[in-house]
């Protein structure tokens, strides 16, 4: 975002060696719109060969919102291709944005978009497929069962869980049962319904689990793909992360469970696919804590594996404050191998400052190697 909170998003393309001057950037249409509150990959939606980038402004238009479709291209642009914006007043349609893999199996990639506050909080997710062209109605529409569950507060593709050929998604709901939080799994398939497949639950209330979801890849290297969920409240915002592993019917126990360190360090608050940082042909994850000390974010890389045993804490990730201001980690995401160098997956890291008048602001902190944890 700026001063303004018109919002804008940069991107920066990979290199060897990759330099800190942003290639594209693309600007909000006015004040207050909150643009680029949330940003994703949305793989290739009109099937070109390049990839497109979707971002969100949640607050466009009195909070109905909206999202955006860039394509990617060999002369890349920033005017916008495709708008999406079938809210009403206070739907913050764009709370979250992902790419959702291709659904449909169509041959293009399709993309997921929030709306947390349809219907007064009980939420709602929409499923835009890819084509050529494509266009901005959308082709599923998932709600949330109340009134301010907070549905579609995450989004993502979940990958192929079930091993079908067509990729899934993820959608978070923390705020229902008194923020218990739930997580729900719908299938891809050439005939798809608004019917969640898999639902996990929180384990207390006021746990918020399903703050974050991500894919977390294939981490037991069973050849399905695996989602990951946060709840960042659990014990007094200590937070915990919770790994679903996939299968021909995969069910809602979590196989493998990561937990914060301390209380108030809101462990879980972002968690992601972290590639395979290691080449060993596991998917590993990535994992949040917004305040693991008073002047420091961190963020934690667990290796995946084909043992389920518990989870081996392998590279932290460390943004100190360095500003004079509190600051706080608040997303780290894969952004796989920007560099080119094979070897290792690079993280892009997001934190929070002070903007003046109880206000905070955003920014893209940089690409931060991972320091291996001994």
């Amino acid at each position: 975002g700026n001063n303004s909170f018109t919002g804008k998003a940069y991107i920066y393309y990979g290199g060897a060696p990759m330099n800190n001057v942003a290639d594209v950037i693309m600007t909000g249409e006015a004040v207050d719109n909150n643009f680029g509150y949330s940003v994703s990959s949305a793989g290739d939606v009109n099937g070109d060969g390049y990839s497109d980038v979707i971002i969100g402004a949640y607050a466009r238009f009195s909070l109905s919102g909206a999202a955006y479709i860039y394509f990617g291209g060999a002369s890349m642009n920033n005017v916008y291709d495709v708008i999406m914006a079938p809210g009403s007043a206070d739907d913050f349609f764009g709370y979250s944005v992902s790419e959702a893999g291709d659904m449909n199996g169509d041959g293009f990639d399709d993309v997921i978009i929030g709306s947390t506050g349809y219907l007064t909080g009980t939420g709602r997710a929409y499923v835009y497929f890819g084509g050529s062209p494509m266009n901005n109605y959308a082709d599923l529409i998932m709600d949330g069962e109340a009134s301010n569950n907070s549905f579609g507060t995450s989004v993502s593709t979940a990958g192929d869980v079930n091993g079908d050929g067509f990729s899934d998604v993820v959608v978070g709901a923390p705020g229902i049962s008194s923020a218990k939080g739930k997580a729900y799994i719908y299938f891809g398939g050439t005939s798809l319904n608004n019917d969640p497949d898999v639902v996990m639950t929180g384990e207390g209330f006021q746990n918020y689990f399903g703050t974050s979801v991500s894919t977390a890849g294939d981490v037991n290297g069973d050849g399905y793909s695996d989602v990951i969920v946060g709840a960042q409240v659990y014990s007094v915002y200590t937070g915990k992360a919770y790994v679903y592993f996939g299968g021909i019917s995969p069910d809602n126990i979590a196989d493998v469970t990561m937990t914060g360190e301390s209380t108030y360090s809101n462990f879980g608050i972002s968690v992601s696919t972290a590639g395979d940082v290691n080449g060993d042909g596991y998917s590993d994850v990535i994992a949040g804590s917004t305040d693991y000390s008073s002047s420091t974010g961190r963020s934690y890389v667990y290796y995946g594996s084909a043992i389920s045993a518990k989870p081996i804490l392998n590279y932290v990730i460390d943004v100190p404050n360095d500003q004079g201001g509190f600051v706080n980690l608040k997303w780290a995401r894969s952004s796989y191998d920007i560099n080119g160098n094979n070897l290792i997956t690079d993280y892009v890291v997001y934190r929070s400052y002070p903007a003046g008048g109880g206000q905070f602001s955003w920014e893209v902190r940089n690409v931060v190697p991972a320091t291996k944890r001994s």
